[in-house]
């Protein structure tokens, strides 16, 4: 069972522009916390642009932690995981389509 869930921010839960939330994000965050799913956000988007989109469109009380503005996204990726109780095999990268 997939109990860990690893976001993507630009084109998956957002615009590319991030000035929406896609169709049935919120929708999906929410049967996520209801569901007891631990949510983590990856980003390679500069601090402090993310926290103003995040805000504005009231999505950061879902997740348990936020890493934007780093350029290592598979090491990120695998720190994510160094979280006690998190294990590789129940958790899932959600990303929009590749460029």
């Amino acid at each position: 069972m997939l109990r860990n869930l690893i976001f993507d921010w630009s084109g998956t839960l957002t615009d590319d522009q991030g000035l929406q939330l896609l169709p049935q994000a919120l929708e999906f965050l929410r049967f996520c916390r209801a569901t007891r799913r631990w949510m983590f956000l990856l980003s390679m988007m500069e601090e402090t642009r993310f926290a103003e989109q995040a805000t504005r469109l009231g999505v950061l009380p879902f997740f348990e932690q936020v890493k934007v503005g780093g350029m290592d996204l598979p090491l990120l990726f695998s720190d994510s995981l160094e979280t006690p109780g998190r294990v590789p095999w129940e958790t899932a990268a959600v990303s929009g389509p590749a460029a």
